[in-house]
């Protein structure tokens, strides 16, 4: 939950407002003021540190005695976990008839309260549970069937019960998909009816969830008949089977849990809530999930791609195989296509006759665009459940490699080169040695052979002494990025004292180092020696190989988060002008009653956003040539057909399909997908996910293309993917690659749409129902001039990854008594400016807050074109910041944040020493007020103490109304009634 600002004088010399703890501006621990939360807002927290709890069952049948659950059924054992460990819980008992309300609205000293004799089991974790005294009930366990569930949840609503969890009976399991179904109806049914008058909206996890276990804390509401040693790394499970599995998995290897939640039918609470909490969880360094499907697809992508930023998320996804996809594709809550993906069947709405067949395209057709999800948010996928928990402890304990460049040292032939293989299907490459470390290795290990081989061979009989020496060489060489150690058992040898060597030399810096000590029970003493020394180390050769091959993959989905477009002021100019023309074409298609455009529409279309296409003559000549038409002199083929495709998803909205086309792209299947919006850089890497990338780049006898030609029309593509939701498919088939030549004679690479077919949403979709990007794009809209008191004028415009430098010279004009008022503690200028703090600075989800920096502008400012000079379809933002650019110095920063549990926002403001009483502060927070509006927030709020007049008088100017906390009156709580 997004934690309330504490905004002080804005107006005042050293004195500034600090922006919401919600997104971390500091690593140290948050005042009181700042650890408030919102009233009227539910988060998870004491979803999973409950004070007092109630096992709910179905009523006993008739003429059977009520004496609570059953020792021998789920509700019986979840009732002993419950009361057996160290959490201090009150904890009742009920049944879901009519004296339910009565005995949840009881105090919590009058009924069957359970409190484990925590006397008896020493704590020694260190965790504390809250008191408990006078606690209302805050967590509901229903054990209850279908006729049963309504009343028992509505029950809870009233009585101010905040959380829920829907457990399976042993008679009704929910393990068919009719039942969860069933079970989620009932569910969403209940909690979307208003809740009584100062009650927050229950959460509610399930259906057929299997519960949760806090293992630091003594925590177990599961069923499970075994626990979890603690540990570091939350793990996320659909299936309470599957999680049960894993868990014994885990205490088996010894890998201990932060938390464990079973997700069941995710009716209400989705990954999306539980990232969000886990990644602020200071007990948790890495999310592990096991996953069925992907529910709410615009909310986990929201949260993912915030919580990878400081916490590496690991996904187990089912549901690849023909199988899997069949059996996961009836119950999944995400994308229903309601006709075959045209990219897999090759024809726009036509289903399938085998029912069979369509649910298979479906699923596949989820699952690739799933896979782009995940390179979009920087999830990294795994295939087997040693994997998902190996890759959460490299990425907790290694560095992230800076390449994908692996240097291999082996005493052995074979299992160097099967990591080798492993190494590159998994993405990495094997790396080669420069000139200087082949050198010194030949000089500190005489016997190897020249040239160097790599994988490096050190031969059979090599020492700690060889290794050592090779180590040291490959931390040093600029072309190598990790290292991985492998040791085959040899005759004679001792693998310990080699591990001992290795351990006693200092490990590189910036470079992950990897081990595979092979040879069983003869081994495990080196193996100890090495994990001691911080190595990882794993039995078989080719899974640390994997494994670094997920850890550069890893690394690029981080870099990829900072590649947000970003237009310049005068390119949102453009892009506004070029919006409004090609909604227009669209438009006018609808009035005619026609949902198709016709071929000269699409050209329309293409033109506006800069895709060059075809003309009707050349495009029946294209059409109709084979594949790979060749120059007669060189005989290379000159022209490649791609295809490049728009679908619209109801659940990810705008998706884009790259690949090879033609009459036979249908066969080949030879596709990429990837969500919008693109940066060259993303576009470049959808090309070289395709087979036919290697025909472009001029492989196998191909004329080479240009490529970064290609990047710019699939850029273009994901903007026309993004502006024009009303579009359900854009497909051009065949999209032409060419060489023509240019004035000087020199081939020029041509990219030409040569066919093309595009589909619209039918009016009877209202805009607001109109699928959306699952990424939210640059808001460029909110890029504006600022008009201060002063008679200034400044550039704002919301922040960019790529604003770090500048933040960081931001701090730096921050004095000592500005850092106390807004942390209200001192914190030195290297905390506030380290990478890892500030990558949550300037990234933004734009769907969770939009912060907005004050740049000066660059020289003389421009003065702003009238109404009269404007373009016509210009909107008032676009006229107003025309000509205008910033000078890239940031004197304030004001933040706005959405709550993640109601339509309510809060805002902070940091304004540099040297800009401050100029009236930045008063313009900065009506702009933030303007943006909240126009973000469809409810409310504004904001905290500030009470002797902060200053700032109690700027938002009373903006049309705040002021109330005292009740709770604290050194407070004042500033609301905006904003619709």
């Amino acid at each position: 939950m997004a934690q309330p600002t504490q905004p002080v004088d804005v107006e005042q010399p050293g004195v500034t407002a600090p922006r919401s703890a919600a997104a971390t501006e500091s690593p140290a621990a948050p005042s009181s003021l700042a650890s408030r939360k919102l009233r009227g807002t539910v988060s998870l927290e004491s979803f999973f540190e409950p004070r007092s709890a109630v096992i709910i069952t179905d009523p006993p049948t008739k003429g059977t005695p009520s004496s609570g659950p059953a020792a021998d059924t789920n509700a019986g054992r979840l009732l002993h976990n419950a009361t057996q460990g160290r959490w201090k819980l009150r904890l009742r008992t009920a049944v879901a008839d009519d004296t339910l309300a009565a005995v949840l609205s009881t105090s919590q000293e009058g009924g069957t309260i359970r409190v484990p004799e925590t006397s008896h089991v020493p704590d020694t974790s260190g965790a504390t549970s809250p008191s408990v005294s006078g606690a209302s009930v805050e967590l509901a366990m229903l054990f209850c069937s279908a006729g049963f569930l309504p009343g028992a949840l509505r029950a809870c609503v009233a009585a101010g019960v905040r959380f829920a969890v829907v457990l399976p009976l042993e008679t009704a399991p929910l393990s068919d998909d009719r039942s969860r179904l069933a079970y989620s109806d009932i569910i969403r049914a209940v909690t979307r009816e208003a809740p009584p008058p100062g009650t927050p909206p229950m959460r509610v996890l399930g259906p057929g969830s299997f519960g949760f276990m806090r293992p630091r804390h003594g925590l177990n509401l599961t069923f499970s008949e075994m626990d979890s040693p603690p540990g570091k790394v939350a793990f996320l499970a659909h299936s309470g089977a599957m999680g049960t599995a894993i868990i014994d998995w885990c205490r088996g290897e010894g890998i201990g849990l932060s938390a464990f939640v079973s997700t069941g039918g995710m009716a209400d609470v989705a990954w999306g809530d539980l990232l969000s909490y886990f990644g602020e969880d200071v007990e948790t360094e890495s999310i592990v999930i096991s996953m069925e499907t992907l529910g709410e697809a615009r909310s986990f992508i929201s949260a993912a791609r915030e919580t990878a930023l400081t916490k590496p998320i690991i996904v187990l996804k089912a549901g690849r195989s023909r199988s899997a996809a069949l059996r996961t594709a009836p119950s999944s809550s995400a994308s229903a296509w309601s006709y075959a993906p045209p990219f897999l069947s090759g024809q726009p709405g036509i289903r399938p006759a085998d029912a069979e067949a369509a649910q298979l395209l479906r699923a596949a057709n989820e699952d690739s665009i799933i896979e782009a999800a995940f390179r979009r948010s920087s999830v990294l996928r795994v295939n087997t459940i040693a994997e998902m928990f190996y890759m959460a402890h490299l990425l907790a304990k290694q560095p992230r490699p800076r390449g994908g460049r692996l240097g291999i040292i082996s005493n052995a032939v074979g299992p160097a080169l099967l990591a080798a293989d492993a190494l590159v299907l998994s993405g990495g490459t094997l790396a080669t040695p420069s000139e200087a470390t082949a050198n010194a290795l030949c000089k500190a290990v005489p016997a190897l052979p020249q040239p160097l081989p790599h994988p490096l061979d050190l031969g059979g009989g090599a020492d700690g002494d060889c290794y050592r020496a090779a180590l040291q060489l490959f931390a040093q060489d600029p072309n190598i990025d990790g290292i991985l150690l492998i040791y085959a058992r040899q005759p004679g040898a001792d693998p310990a004292a080699i591990a001992t060597a290795l351990s006693q030399e200092q490990l590189p810096w910036g470079k992950p180092v990897l081990a595979s000590w092979m040879g069983g029970p003869e081994t495990e003493t080196a193996s100890d020696i090495l994990v001691r020394a911080r190595i990882p180390v794993f039995p078989y050769a080719d899974t640390p190989a994997r494994l670094f091959g997920y850890l550069w993959r890893f690394t690029l989905g981080i870099r990829a988060l900072y590649e947000t477009p970003a237009p310049t002021p005068q390119e949102f100019l453009t892009q506004n002008v070029r919006q409004q023309q090609a909604a227009a074409i669209l438009q006018s298609a609808l009035l005619q009653g026609r949902t198709q455009l016709a071929r000269s529409e699409a050209l329309a279309l293409l033109q506006l956003y800069g895709i060059p296409a075809t003309t009707e003559t050349e495009a029946s000549t294209f059409t109709t040539r084979p594949l790979g038409q060749t120059d007669s002199c060189t005989h290379q083929p000159t022209q490649l057909p791609l295809r490049l495709e728009l679908v619209s998803d109801p659940e990810f909205g705008p998706v884009l399909v790259f690949g090879t086309g033609g009459p036979l792209s249908d066969v080949l299947q030879d596709t990429s997908v990837g969500l919008p919006p693109l940066t060259s850089t993303l576009a470049r890497r959808m090309i070289e996910r395709t087979r036919i990338s290697s025909a472009l780049r001029g492989e196998c006898g191909f004329a080479p293309m240009d490529v970064t030609v290609l990047e710019e029309v699939l850029v273009r593509f994901s903007q026309l993917a993004v502006e024009q939701p009303r579009l359900e498919r854009f497909a051009i088939n065949p999209l032409v690659a060419t060489l023509s030549s240019t004035v000087e004679g020199q081939p020029a690479s041509l990219f030409l749409a040569a066919a093309c077919h595009a589909t619209l949403h039918p009016v009877t979709y209202t805009d607001a129902e109109l699928p959306r990007p699952a990424i939210r794009p640059y808001p460029a809209q909110y890029a504006a001039p600022l008009h201060t008191k002063s008679g200034r004028t400044f550039l704002a415009r919301p922040i960019r990854p790529d604003d770090e430098p500048a933040i960081v010279r931001f701090h730096s004009t921050l004095s000592e008594e500005s850092v106390y008022s807004r942390y209200f503690h001192h914190i030195d200028l290297q905390q506030r400016v380290t990478h890892e703090r500030l990558t949550r600075v300037c990234f933004n989800d734009y769907d969770r807050e939009i912060a907005i920096v004050v740049e000066p502008l660059a020289g003389e400012e421009a003065p702003p074109r009238t109404a009269a000079s404007a373009a016509p379809g210009e909107s008032a933002s676009a006229q107003a910041i025309a000509g205008l650019t910033g000078s890239g110095q940031i004197v304030a920063v004001g933040r706005l944040s959405r709550s993640l549990t109601c339509n309510d926002g809060e805002f902070a403001m940091l304004i540099s020493d040297a800009w401050q009483s100029a009236g930045i502060g008063t313009a900065l927070l009506l702009r933030l007020v303007e943006v909240a509006r126009a973000e469809g927030l409810d409310h504004l709020l904001c905290d500030t103490f009470t002797e902060n007049r200053a700032m109690q008088r700027v938002c009373i100017k903006a049309g705040f109304t002021l109330a005292r906390d009740p709770d604290d009156h050194t407070v004042v709580r500033m609301t905006l009634r904003l619709r």
